[in-house]
């Protein structure tokens, strides 16, 4: 055994250096004792530390590229042997000499073996205790600045680059990797150099696979693999965030996108999001949902930038980042954000603001499709609802919003179809009652609104329809049959506007025939004398040209429903002596040549009677019309309708139909079978008051009626609009021109329907009138001060047809043969 006596620190650190000409590289024997002084003299650390310093000076002015690489190897071992527990000793100096090297113009060779002695420090560094001394921090900062310069560079020689780049990634990746990193009190000053290096070297386009950097050589280094690289290393440092840190490394993230207008790069954006979202701790993704939402409203005036910010936001939450943030309060921060966009429209490109809010459906779509509850697509729909503001009077602003909410309800129920084929056990039920007040809509005077929730409506009906098949309670029956009349009240007015053009009638007929789809023999016995009552006021009201163009629609409309009624039925009858009908019009030039179908939307777009090809232009008021007596005679022996409503049938049929009045079918669950009642609706105008006031907004299945609240409110009377705008025709009026007040309806519905459950049902009933939706606070689209000399939409021409309207109805096909499902690009 040699003597520790006869050796120093300074011999032993000079013999491990060739000393021959020709020798290259550390001899090992003589590290091995280097090594072993080291690890039992550990206070002799810091002089090692000093003397190789010293030599490094000199080796780098001579410019020794070998005994360079000889005190790297010296670092390296010493750092991962026992000496590592005392680290701290002699760190300084590891620190100063690597940023020597780093410093000078050395050769290229020894970078991948800095890089590997910074992998072995960095493993066991404690950023904590000596990121407080200036001594340490200043050249350590030095590396690390040079290292990201490495980085950035583009050398001419791609291989020379390459090298650089690669041990440059790995001596930043071990940094980054130490656990105390983000702890360190210079973090700040280190993330701003660490930041911009890694996002620099991330590609736009997708990268897949990762190669070991150990395995990689000179020759075989990609674009890909230093873009896995810098993945690698963000990973690193997302994986050791927290509320405390987040911040610290988001600011320098944002700077650089915003610096280098990556703000602007949708596509560069998603990938380093969807990074930085995967590598998070779950717990913690809900903080990029909220600096995203911070960023968003800084970037009011660039539509551009807030698109791609809304993109990426639905890119967190499809990756789990909403889950502690609700939906509703993300909503919220996007319907303003719209709604100020909207409001200055005129300011921004047509495309940019159809890309916004197709942005907004891809964020709601990214909830939809991550649904964390039940309910969750519902309450979506139900803001979304709320945000349409029914009872505001239509502008500019208020139009273009209520459009764009109808595109991003149709949107969800598309999302819940597939949703729920994936995951039956989510399947709650659809909010029937909810969408009752949006039903106006279809009969708005706006074509471009009354377009597009004509498609939200089939949708909405197709997916009443699939719902037949559940177990219903009689909540939910009551809330459907309540749905399908006030599609007929609606129906009824529609039908009646001055304002009506021939893809009116196509659209009024095909939601008349979804009707009888989804609630088969119940709309029949309801839609037949809804359709007489229809034909009696063309008899009686059209007496102009124009207007008789219009008697001709109408009749014909009522035609090609009895006929699809015919064949509905399988009836021969009806269908024989329909297609008897058709011919005298048309023998009488009283036939209107339109084909009432969804495949001939797109066609008759902008268009008006005057472009029909009409057999004549000598218009007479029609003389040919349906024998009311004889249809109800047909209907009445008609096999399935008697045995479904047995001796009622023909009442049913014979009743005359009133705007003001519904039948509503109760279930019985103990006899199996149903109890028919006829009941008065509260306004003729029923949908725009479908929502009870807040006041009155009780749950009516522990209805408490007490004196006191009748006293108060009953007797009060107010004066009674017309019931019909001048849009409307005229009809026979049989109500008196007052009416109860809103407090007074609504607590006489609420006696009735408790009177009603009271006196059918003993014990555990379920048999009550569905609760009202609440309204939503969250109601900031529609809540910014009205404008002066805002303007009323009366008439289509005042907002034509837009770019976006134009893209759905020509570009996509989907709507012909009962799809109506919209794909946003």
């Amino acid at each position: 055994m040699w003597c520790t006596k006869c050796h120093n620190h300074v011999s032993l650190i000079n013999n491990v250096y060739p000393s021959q000409p020709g020798e290259t590289g550390a001899k090992a024997n003589n590290l091995s004792f280097l090594v072993f002084y080291a690890e039992s003299r550990p206070q002799k650390l810091t002089k090692i530390g000093a003397y190789l310093e010293k030599r490094t000076a000199k080796d780098i002015y001579y410019s020794r590229i070998e005994n360079l690489k000889v005190t790297l190897t010296i670092l390296t071992v010493l750092v991962g042997s026992k000496c590592k527990q005392n680290l701290d000793l002699f760190l300084i100096s590891v620190v100063n000499i690597l940023a020597k090297m780093l410093e000078s113009p050395i050769n290229l060779e020894i970078i991948e073996q800095i890089s590997s002695t910074i992998v072995s420090f960095s493993s066991h560094h404690n950023h904590v205790i000596l990121d407080v001394d200036s001594s340490f921090v200043t050249p350590y900062m030095k590396i690390i600045n040079i290292l990201c310069k490495y980085v950035q560079d583009n050398e001419s020689n791609p291989e020379i680059q390459n090298k650089k780049k690669v041990a440059s990634l790995r001596a930043i990746n071990a940094i980054v990797s130490n656990d105390t990193f983000l702890k360190s009190p210079k973090i700040d000053e280190f993330l701003e150099y660490i930041i911009p290096a890694l996002l620099a070297n991330i590609q736009e386009s997708k990268t897949t696979g990762i190669k070991l950097y150990r395995s990689l050589s000179n020759t075989d280094i990609s674009d890909v693999d230093i873009d896995n690289l810098a993945i690698q290393s963000i990973n690193e440092i997302m994986q050791r965030i927290n509320p405390a840190t987040f911040d610290k490394v988001f600011n320098p993230i944002y700077k650089y996108l915003e610096t280098n207008n990556y703000m602007l790069n949708n596509k560069y954006l998603i990938k380093i999001f969807k990074i930085f979202t995967k590598a998070m701790n779950p717990q913690y993704r809900y903080l990029l949902v909220l600096y995203s939402l911070k960023h968003l409203k800084d970037y009011t005036t660039d539509i551009a930038v807030q698109t791609n910010i809304i993109y990426v936001l639905s890119n967190i939450i499809k990756n789990g980042g909403g889950s502690v943030i609700t939906h509703i309060e993300v909503l919220d921060v996007l319907s303003d954000c719209l709604f100020e966009t909207l409001q200055n429209s005129s300011k921004y490109d047509p495309k940019d603001v159809e890309n916004l809010e197709n942005a907004y459906i891809d964020c709601i779509s990214s909830f939809s499709s991550n649904v964390s509850y039940p309910e969750q697509m519902n309450d979506i729909m139900q803001f979304l609802v709320n945000h349409l503001k029914l009872e505001t009077a239509n502008n500019e602003v208020i139009l273009k919003c209520r459009i764009f909410i109808i595109r991003s309800l149709r949107f969800i129920l598309e999302q819940r179809i597939s949703f729920i084929e994936k995951n039956p056990t989510f399947n709650s039920p659809l909010p029937i009652e909810l969408f009752i007040p949006t039903l106006v809509l279809l009969k708005d005077n706006s074509f471009n609104l009354r377009l597009q929730y004509y498609f939200f409506l089939l949708l909405l009906m197709d997916q009443i329809s699939s719902s037949n098949n559940i177990q219903e309670d009689n909540k939910y029956h009551i809330s459907k049959y309540k749905f399908m009349q006030n599609v007929h009240s609606i129906l009824y007015e529609y039908t009646q506007k001055k304002l009506n053009q021939p893809i009116d009638f196509i659209m009024i007929i095909n939601v008349f025939i979804k009707n009888i789809q989804v609630f088969s023999h119940d709309a029949i016995v309801e839609a037949v004398p809804l359709i007489f009552a229809l034909e009696e006021i063309t008899k009686e009201k059209y007496k102009s040209k124009d207007e008789i163009m219009l008697q001709y629609a109408i009749n014909t409309m009522l035609v090609e429903f009895f006929d699809y009624l015919s064949e509905y039925l399988g009836n021969e009858s009806l269908g024989n002596y329909i297609g008897k009908i058709k011919q005298s019009k048309v023998e009488n030039n009283e036939w209107c040549n339109v084909n009432f179908t969804n495949a001939v939307v797109s066609q008759w777009l902008n268009k008006s009677f005057n472009e029909i090809e009409w057999k004549t232009d000598d218009f007479k008021e029609t003389s040919v019309f349906l024998d009311h007596e004889y249809i109800i005679s047909i209907l009445s022996d008609h096999e399935d309708l008697k045995s479904h409503f047995e001796d009622e049938l023909q009442e049913l049929l014979n009743k005359k139909y009133t705007s003001n009045g519904f039948l509503l079918y109760n279930k019985d669950d103990i006899n199996n079978s149903k109890r028919m009642s006829y009941h008065s609706i509260v306004d003729p105008k029923l949908v725009r008051n479908s929502i009870p006031p807040q006041s009155l907004r009780r749950d009516i299945t522990h209805a408490s009626i007490h004196i006191e609240d009748l006293k108060e409110v009953l007797g009060s009377y107010e004066q009674l609009e017309s019931l019909h705008d001048e849009n409307i025709l005229d009809f026979e009026e049989d109500e008196d021109n007052v009416k109860l007040t809103d407090e007074v309806n609504g607590l006489l519905d609420e006696i009735t329907s408790q009177s009603r459950i009271n006196a059918t049902e003993n014990k555990n009933s379920s048999a009550t009138l569905s609760n009202q939706p609440v309204i939503s606070t969250y109601e900031n689209v529609f809540n910014s001060p009205a404008k002066k000399n805002n303007k009323t939409i009366t008439t289509q021409e005042e907002y034509p047809m837009t770019n976006m309207d134009n893209h759905i109805l020509y570009a996509q096909d989907s709507f012909i043969n009962n799809d109506y499902s919209l794909h946003y690009k």
